[in-house]
């Protein structure tokens, strides 16, 4: 295969939407799995299956086998410059801003898990819990300590009757890697109904994704010293 012809290649393979679409999603969060891939292009997971193969192919993706799980990366920095790159072009050559793109950084940064805060901004949050010693590792898993129980006191959450809940009251949950896990059982979702009440999220009606307000960008960086300077209502975390 000639240079040119390699150029074509590449550039076909990125031109189709359903394959610019996932290395879009790959170039925000890498290492996601081929089941949300899917999600994420509208598409069957046997049709997904088949794009993530063609990228294999040609390098523009890396795969990650982790037991029975695949996930997903770009193949190469420059992939993500190439894109960037594209988004450029697009601004300067339109007369009008193009339309967002249809994965949505905040789905993987800020979304939620069941009924408590998933995405990156949930694994910087279990991070930061365990930092300040609101949560720790015991011989008996892992443990609530007493400052993060007044911290809880303080979002409004009543520790007493989250412990006599039926369910889990304390565990870390896999996110979109095994590399990558959140707060979950019945604390989990205690916090994120405290920080709502307090103004610092706000779930979007009909969706999964969780948007940080200005308030809870200001109060994520007081608390626990996370930047979250770009994730301003409505924005990615």
């Amino acid at each position: 295969m000639n240079g040119l012809t390699a150029i074509a290649e590449v550039a076909w393979l990125i031109g189709d939407p359903a394959r610019a679409n996932i290395l879009y999603a790959l170039r925000d969060d890498g290492h996601v799995s081929a089941g949300d891939l899917a999600e994420v292009a509208g598409l069957a997971p046997s049709t997904t299956s088949g794009h993530l193969a063609r990228l294999a192919e040609a390098g523009l993706v890396r795969i990650d086998a982790r037991g029975r799980k695949r996930f997903y990366s770009l193949g190469d920095p420059a992939v993500a410059e190439i894109l960037e790159g594209i988004e450029a072009l697009v601004r300067r050559l339109s007369d009008r801003e193009p339309e967002p793109l249809p994965w949505d950084r905040g789905r993987v940064h800020s979304r939620m898990c069941l009924d408590h805060l998933a995405g990156r901004l949930g694994a910087q949050l279990a991070g930061a819990a365990i930092g300040k010693d609101y949560i720790r590792h015991s011989a008996r898993g892992l443990a609530l300590t007493g400052t993060g129980a007044a911290w809880l006191g303080s979002l409004g959450v009543d520790v007493a009757r989250i412990e006599a809940e039926p369910r889990r009251f304390l565990g870390l949950c896999p996110d979109w890697s095994r590399q990558m896990t959140h707060i979950g059982g019945a604390v989990g979702a205690a916090i994120y109904r405290g920080l709502v009440g307090t103004g610092w999220l706000r779930r979007e009606p009909g969706s999964d994704r969780v948007a940080v307000t200005p308030k809870g960008v200001a109060g994520f960086r007081a608390e626990f010293g996370l930047d979250l300077r770009e994730a301003a209502a409505g924005g990615a975390a």
